[in-house]
């Protein structure tokens, strides 16, 4: 039983992209970014926008500084665009 709870555990463990994304969507900011589904969409599945947002010490500048929030809106906006041009 105790090694089945164990990888239980392993398996279902909130990844740090996971963890952060739910302490982002707690920003007025990052709230209105994800209502439209075009970025929320990025949000969820860019291989870049996933990186910046499951690295700690990123998510501890997006939490702290306008400018780097501001960033980051633009980097979803153009991995947006570059979806849309393939």
């Amino acid at each position: 039983m105790k090694s089945g709870s164990q990888l239980q555990k392993f398996l279902f463990k909130p990844s740090d992209f996971e963890k952060n994304l739910e302490r982002l969507d707690q920003e007025d900011w990052f709230e209105e970014l994800r209502k439209d589904f075009r970025y929320d969409h990025i949000i969820r599945y860019n291989s870049k926008v996933r990186k910046v947002i499951g690295d700690p010490k990123i998510l501890a500048k997006l939490l702290a500084s306008k400018e780097e929030q501001e960033r980051f809106s633009e980097l979803v906006h153009q991995e947006y665009i570059k979806l849309m041009e393939k």
